[in-house]
């Protein structure tokens, strides 16, 4: 495939007009499928099982009865925005994979077949190592990215946001963006689309709507589809999907089935109304400032009628439900009180005058994390890496909250809220492979603001002491994350109180090889457009960064909530081989 994609990235070369163009994403796919081909283990085994080069692995009949039990009930959950794969082309899939005409259909089926291998004990490691190989070889055919259709983009739709076993953040963003360039190029209102094919097109434009503003805001970059893509098109009533119903499915069939529940249709009809509050919000941070207390008066309103609705339904409907269905739509809840305060934290966090409250929603935030604790086989906690990834915006406000602010009641709130982050991370290790390399980063983190509040506790210990020659310095102890993981306290020369940090004392942070990926010579940090830097200091490295913003001042706090962390270059930077 690396052969294919090089020829057909040579091709597209002379029509890159855009960082999101076909080339730039084949040339991501490329290398995230070496990445993938080459991980650890998984080419050893291939040559232990046999596995030849274009030649897809076959599965009995025994296992197909397990797989497609599993695939239904994702294709369940997924309805109305997955059609459904036919039950011959399925079979096919796993016993003929050759004779599959659509390619779609293979990473389909391969993609959520993956997904639930790796994340389910039950299947043994050889049957998972098969199922990556015949995804390997179902991505391999560049018509996927290049061919406009309603199977192709399902099917890059399930590969960007769902086979999170191969793909990255920033393939998942590249990869619908070319999702969103696909359905504009199909047309979603035209005259010519039958009654069908329009409903089905204009429930994906406002699914795709939503999801692109979120990216944009989550990456801080311009999303796919501009705010009037959407201006002319009609908001689905909540009538037109009550279809939704992920909750309800377990092992591909539906329970409750005696009770409609319309908990589904209210989510989905308010994750599409949000959109209209993202793309203003975006508006705000890269284009004009001047609306923000209208945006946020905006987004209040959109979360009031969400959480009010939500939490009705749930009392509703709470004596018809089965208890998976009724933890699936709580943690639905507590994701949406999730995505209000993390839009507000980026809407406000660059107003002095609301700095109190953007603290309060950065706690409220990481304190969330504790009733998100999930994976992809649930549905209400939008994508998982999102979930992993969006945290540490209010995680770097916190911390740069203690740095500035030392030992107070707010800054010893704000240290349990990184210590949930830690514990959370943690948490999520088996069920997500980038978790671990984050939660060793928030780890390290978290030992060093550990640190500023205890040396800060000590000074003024001393200082009592000083003033009293009768008082008594107690000794410090450490501070544990979580239950089951202790962090010792972290040793670093020079240990000056917070109001005589020094930027260096930093620096030695980021110098530590725990979070070396976060100290690489280039700009991880991005500045929001109302940060002023210094143009005679050079923000090209950390170092850099640290003394436009301000550091030598000591306004930690100011920095970290003025800047963007730039997940697509860190992406690009890490190693995301296979575990």
């Amino acid at each position: 495939m690396d052969h294919d994609i090089s020829q057909t990235k040579d091709s597209l070369q002379q029509f890159d007009v855009s960082g999101n163009s076909p080339s730039g994403t084949l040339a991501a796919l490329g290398e995230e499928y070496s990445s993938f081909w080459q991980g650890p283990g998984l080419a050893e085994m291939a040559a232990e099982l046999g596995l030849k080069e274009k030649s897809f692995v076959t599965f009995g009949s025994g296992q197909t009865a397990s797989f497609s039990k599993a695939y239904y009930a994702m294709e369940g959950k997924g309805k109305p925005l997955l059609a459904p794969i036919p039950p011959d082309v399925f079979r096919d899939a796993l016993a003929r994979p050759h004779a599959v005409h659509e390619r779609a259909h293979l990473v389909l089926i391969y993609g959520v077949l993956l997904t639930e291998a790796a994340l389910n004990e039950s299947y043994d490691r050889t049957t998972v190592t098969k199922l990556r190989w015949n995804l390997r070889l179902s991505i391999d055919d560049a018509r996927l990215l290049l061919e406009p259709s309603d199977l192709n983009m399902q099917a890059l739709m399930i590969l960007a946001f769902h086979v999170q076993e191969v793909t990255t953040p920033s393939l998942s963003w590249m990869v619908f963006s070319i999702v969103c360039r696909m359905l504009q190029a199909l047309g979603v209102n035209a005259r010519s689309l039958d009654p069908e094919t329009r409903e089905r097109r204009l429930l994906l434009a406002w699914t795709f709507n939503a999801i692109d503003k979120n990216l944009a805001l989550i990456f801080g970059r311009p999303p796919a589809m501009h705010k009037i893509t959407n201006a002319n098109l009609p908001i689905i009533p909540v009538h037109k999907l009550l279809e939704y119903r992920p909750h309800q499915v377990i092992d591909g069939g539906r329970i409750g089935t005696s009770y409609q529940s319309t908990f589904g249709a209210h989510f989905l009809y308010f994750m599409h109304r949000s959109s209209e509050v993202t793309a203003d919000i975006w508006s705000c941070l890269y284009e004009d400032s001047s609306n923000i207390a209208r945006v946020r008066e905006k987004l209040d309103d959109w979360h009031q009628k969400t959480t009010s609705t939500l939490e009705a339904c749930l009392v509703a409907e709470q004596p018809f439900m089965a208890p998976e269905a009724l933890d699936s739509m709580r943690l639905g809840i507590k994701y949406q009180h999730f995505n209000y305060n993390y839009f507000k934290v980026l809407l406000i966090r660059s107003r002095p005058d609301l700095r109190e409250e953007c603290i309060s929603s950065s706690q409220q935030i990481l304190f969330l994390l504790e009733d998100l604790v999930s994976d992809s086989s649930e549905v209400f906690n939008g994508v998982i890496w999102v979930i992993l990834y969006c945290p540490f915006t209010p995680f770097f406000i916190l911390f740069g909250e203690v740095l500035s602010k030392g030992n107070t009641p707010s800054t010893k709130r704000s240290l349990k809220a990184l210590e949930t982050m830690s514990s959370f991370l943690n948490q999520m290790r088996s069920r997500h492979p980038q978790a671990a390399k984050l939660h060793t980063i928030a780890t390290t983190f978290v030992q060093y603001a550990q640190q500023v509040l205890r040396r800060s506790e000590d000074s003024k210990t001393e200082a009592d002491a000083a003033a009293d020659p009768n008082a008594r310095v107690p000794t410090s102890t450490s501070t544990s994350v979580g239950t089951n993981n202790t962090i010792p306290p972290t040793s670093l020369p020079h240990e000056p109180a917070p109001d005589q940090q020094h930027p260096q004392d930093l620096l030695d942070l980021f110098n530590d090889p725990a979070v070396q990926d976060l100290s690489m010579d280039m700009d991880f940090w991005l500045p929001n457009a109302s940060t002023s830097l210094q143009p005679e200091v050079q923000p090209s490295s950390m170092e850099g960064m640290l003394q436009s913003a301000g550091m030598a001042s000591n306004d930690a706090y100011g920095f970290f909530a003025d800047s963007n962390f730039d997940w697509l270059s860190w992406d690009a930077m890490t190693d995301m081989s296979m575990q």
